[in-house]
């Protein structure tokens, strides 16, 4: 798993390289912009699988979040530079556990706008555009594993030394223009971790990950988004988040 984060990592980071070089050479002058989200996250681990629901793939205790970010957009690409804070929960009442977490997360993520690929030098904003996103990050945290009435402690990670874990993050969204230089955002993504103790417990060699529901807003602190086009400027209005 180690070997495979390491991998995509650097394949991310030449991805990104790749794209810094394609914008200069297209002109890509996509805006500077800053974001916040809020949402849900949702844990999905070894406290999880006895609560399976066939209709729900993850733990109904679910736990709020939110993350703040910077973004560059260039072309049907953009840049985004994220940190999520937030928890997770989860419980077993055939075992008799339950588990809490508090973390933060640094991430570099790629997103494309999916309709500005599909049409190129052609493309002109529509006002929402989809679009995918993948990313890397790294996560530190402190969780706590009880029986169901929280009255006995029975793991910790955090409280001598941190949990640490890398993550793959992968997802999709779509994203509005309300009014000039203002945008609506709603996104899916899933955290894809290289470590089985987020909930305290380490248990069949199988790593716990997470899935964060959000929406949010993104302002335009440097340039437009709104009514370019790859006609009139060859950059992209939105791939910026």
């Amino acid at each position: 798993m180690n070997k495979l984060i390491s991998t995509s990592l650097i394949a991310l980071l030449l991805f990104a390289v790749s794209i810094q070089s394609q914008a200069q050479r297209n002109n890509w002058n996509g805006p500077l912009s800053f974001g916040v989200s809020s949402g849900a996250a949702v844990y999905k681990g070894d406290l999880s699988d006895a609560n399976a629901n066939p209709w729900l793939p993850f733990s109904k205790d679910v736990n709020f979040s939110m993350a703040g970010f910077f973004a560059k957009e260039l072309g049907p690409f953009n840049l985004r530079f994220q940190m999520t804070l937030g928890g997770l929960k989860g419980y077993d009442f055939r075992a008799d556990e339950r588990f809490s977490n508090n973390f933060y997360e640094y991430n570099g993520i790629v997103t494309v706008n999916i309709n500005h690929l599909i049409k190129l030098n052609n493309y002109e904003n529509p006002g929402y555009n989809f679009y995918f996103l993948a990313g890397y990050g790294m996560l530190r945290y402190s969780s706590y594993l009880t029986d169901i009435s929280q009255f006995t402690l029975l793991e910790e990670i955090g409280y001598a030394k941190i949990g640490r874990a890398n993550s793959m993050i992968g997802g999709a969204g779509v994203k509005i223009n309300v009014v000039d230089k203002v945008n609506f955002l709603a996104e899916f993504t899933y955290h894809i971790t290289n470590n089985d103790d987020l909930d305290a417990k380490i248990e069949n060699g199988d790593n716990d990950n997470f899935y964060y529901v959000s929406v949010g807003i993104t302002y335009d602190l440097l340039g437009n988004s709104k009514g370019s086009s790859s006609r009139s400027r060859k950059s992209l209005r939105w791939g910026r988040f």
